[in-house]
């Protein structure tokens, strides 16, 4: 009898023990919920299905079994779920978002855009869906149709730091460089402790040339992170363009401490070095700078321009060689080249080399000046003459190179050509030499009277010589 009542007992535990832990489809919800928390996401999925199975109606288990489908990449099975929420409750903006962000996993782009569309439709305050809609815009290069949806955001949710970021970045693409500084700065008052903020609004200042913004902003990004190697080396490009020469070179000494081995920042330490004069630093920089990246022509030209300057022609001519070697298109190479040539009065070469600079650049006004001196120098005016008139088709109101010009016309006793040269410079200003030479060319022509009317002239704007022609040709 006893052993029967034991029996009974322990299988009535057991029952009620069944009944008292029966969940209910809120429970194996909550539950996963629980376990999302915990990133534990396929648990939380078999609790979601679970619910599911107790109550087929429940929209936020489906909703919240496709977020944590998400998780786990399973990305059709998050659009099944947010579709069957959508057929539940069709004015779901947050599925239709959701989903649609599942199609953009998928590279389903129309159907992503239909569903963000859809969202905006059902909650037009729905900010998130329009800010969506213009990241694919963007992605889609629509830049208008992002543009606006970025602005939309903002006249919902002012303080949406990333629209203002992304706004910012299609603003500089297509160079409204103005507009972009506007929004990459709400973005840096919403988030002042992201560098990459800065990091974008001082290339923005670059491209306006505002160097000392881009010092603030290098200076900002270093308070934040002093390791920041980009600013660092930004910085010193900012104080070169300054033309702060000795403060560009202590950024990049900066910069070198947190990488010793970036090309760019040892050629740059080199121009800077270059223009204060420190040509055997600027030598040492521009040679590190060889070794790192190996074919470097523009290293090349600018260590041969720090030679030029220490008057070791040779190394200068070498240098300026391999440079054209490298870069066969880099004229600058070409030009110095030319000039250490001209300075050592080889000037069969010299003329051969300004000649190539001026093919391949017609309007190079440094090649076409000195091309003209070296001609005159070998004794060929009459190619001088032209060099001069193909420099004044580009500055017609050149007063150096039309005296020269001129002067030489008078030497070849091409008078009339001369007196059209004088003619224009006394147009530009009157000068008492400029009427010296067109009296002088005008007497050769038997031009007397005016001829000596301008030597007259000459005299009064005091130049003595005249006089004495007077005497000669005007009695």
């Amino acid at each position: 009898m006893l052993k029967k009542i034991f029996l009974v007992l322990i299988v009535c535990w057991y029952w009620f023990s069944g009944f008292s832990q029966a969940l209910t489809a809120e429970d194996f919800y909550n539950n996963g919920n629980a376990r999302v928390r915990e990133q534990e996401y396929a648990r939380a999925i078999a609790d979601y299905t679970q619910s599911l199975y107790i109550d087929s109606n429940y929209v936020d288990a489906y909703f919240n079994r496709a977020l944590a489908k998400e998780k786990m990449h399973d990305f059709r099975g998050a659009i099944r779920d947010y579709s069957i929420v959508i057929r539940k409750n069709a004015l779901n903006a947050a599925a239709y978002n959701n989903r649609g962000l599942m199609y953009v996993r998928l590279e389903k782009f129309e159907s992503a855009i239909a569903d963000f569309s859809q969202a905006i439709l059902v909650n037009p305050g729905y900010y998130e869906a329009l800010y969506n809609r213009a990241r694919l815009a963007t992605d889609q290069k629509k830049y208008r149709s992002a543009l606006a949806d970025y602005s939309k955001v903002l006249e919902i949710n002012a303080k949406h730091a990333q629209s203002y970021f992304n706004r910012a970045a299609i603003k500089y693409d297509q160079k409204n460089y103005g507009g972009a500084i506007l929004d990459i700065t709400k973005y840096i008052e919403l988030v002042p402790q992201d560098v990459e903020g800065y990091h974008r609004r001082a290339v923005m200042k670059m491209n306006v040339n505002d160097y000392e913004g881009v010092v603030s902003d290098c200076q900002a990004i270093l308070l934040i992170d002093k390791y920041d190697f980009i600013a660092q080396y930004n910085k010193g490009c900012a104080y070169l363009l300054l033309h702060r020469y000795t403060l560009a070179d202590e950024e990049f000494r900066k910069a070198m401490i947190l990488d010793n081995s970036s090309r760019n920042v040892f050629y740059n330490r080199g121009i800077s070095r270059l223009h204060n004069e420190e040509y055997y630093n600027a030598i040492s920089d521009f040679s590190r700078a060889i070794n790192i990246s190996g074919n470097d022509a523009d290293a090349y030209l600018n260590r041969g321009i720090a030679y030029m300057h220490i008057e070791d022609t040779i190394l200068a001519v070498n240098d300026f060689m391999r440079a054209i070697e490298l870069n066969p298109s880099l004229v600058e190479a070409q030009y110095n080249q030319a000039v250490v040539h001209m300075l050592q009065k080889n000037y069969s070469q010299a003329v051969s080399l300004f000649y190539d600079v001026t093919q391949q650049n017609k309007l190079d006004f440094k090649a076409l000046c000195n091309l003209a001196f070296v001609q005159n120098e070998m004794n060929n005016p009459k190619a001088a003459i032209q060099t001069y008139s193909q420099i004044l088709r580009q500055d017609p109101g050149n007063q150096t190179i039309l005296y020269s010009k001129a002067r030489m016309q008078y030497s070849l006793e091409y008078f009339a050509d001369a007196i059209e040269d004088f003619d224009a410079l006394i147009n530009i200003e009157e000068q008492s030499i400029y009427y010296y030479y067109r009296g002088l060319s005008k007497i050769q022509l038997s031009n007397i009277d005016s001829g000596c009317l301008d030597l007259s002239k000459s005299g009064e704007l005091g130049m003595q010589e005249a006089y004495g022609e007077i005497r000669k040709h005007c009695n």
